[in-house]
């Protein structure tokens, strides 16, 4: 399994404020699929997100195990932080542009509806929109083999949105790891481009399942978490891969917050993507 939480839990003390932001998470993240993750505003969402890429404030502690194979990209909410201020948009993404990889800044761009000519724009001359769609062509360009989207469609109207969905539809196709928050529960129920969703609720992971399996539950959140082993990719879908390079991180009860490779844990994000392979 690329990506994988096992039973995480995370406190977090300000000193003027404490509280449980997850408690016992367990997750997977397979090869090859779209991973939904669904909830509320507080829900413990984002705070996945920053787990599962190594930034959780340095007031966090956190308990259980991450497991992390292969690289891992992220975009955030908002697509502005993906960026260094002073510098185009087009200068930074030409930077990620792999020299024999299949995606090119200007086909990558058309593929998640970015305007190329915006690529002469500093970051903070994009709209909210844009710059979103930008964020999602450096994590495309560079070809990470686990993604973590929080919210890419957000501030896209439903056209765009889509488009954005079925790109990182191909994205899993080509055999990556997807794990994408999002709200827009109409967009995945017309499109079926999910292979699983996750239900968070109040830190805790609700339900995980198929579309299908989550409608059939009797629960009206078809919050019925499923058994074990019953989670798989579509038959439709690139097979689940096993990468033989794993990181996997234990965290006792007054462990510190892991931090990114830099030693940081906030500001910009491009050209950020860990390898965690060195761990």
């Amino acid at each position: 399994m690329p990506a994988e939480l096992r039973s995480v839990t995370v406190h977090i003390d300000t000193g003027r404020w404490s509280e449980t932001v997850l408690t016992e998470v367990s997750l997977e993240v397979p090869a090859g699929c779209i991973t939904a993750l669904l909830g509320g505003p507080g829900a413990g969402k984002t705070m996945i997100t920053y787990v599962l890429t190594d930034r959780l404030p340095v007031t966090a502690q956190i308990t259980g195990e991450v497991l992390i194979e292969g690289t891992v990209g992220y975009i955030p909410q908002d697509g502005i932080d993906a960026f260094v201020p002073d510098r185009t948009v087009g200068e930074q993404l030409r930077e990620l542009e792999q020299p024999q990889g299949k995606r090119t800044v200007a086909r990558t761009c058309e593929a998640v509806y970015y305007p190329v000519d915006a690529l002469a724009s500093l970051p903070k001359h994009h709209s909210a929109g844009q710059i979103q769609r930008a964020a999602l062509a450096a994590a495309l360009l560079v070809a990470p083999d686990i993604l973590i989207a929080d919210g890419p469609t957000a501030s896209l109207d439903r056209g765009t949105a889509f488009g954005v969905w079925t790109s990182l539809r191909e994205c899993a196709d080509s055999g990556t790891a997807l794990l994408v928050v999002t709200d827009n529960v109409p967009m995945l129920t017309a499109t079926g481009y999910a292979d699983l969703i996750a239900i968070v609720e109040e830190g805790r992971l609700l339900a995980m399942g198929t579309m299908e399996e989550l409608a059939d539950s009797a629960s009206p959140r078809g919050a019925v978490v499923l058994p074990a082993g019953t989670l798989r990719c579509s038959e439709r879908r690139v097979p689940c891969r096993q990468d033989p390079v794993r990181t996997l991180r234990r965290f006792g009860r007054l462990s510190g917050a892991p931090r990114c490779p830099d030693g940081s844990n906030t500001g910009p994000e491009l050209g950020r993507w860990h390898d965690l392979r060195s761990g």
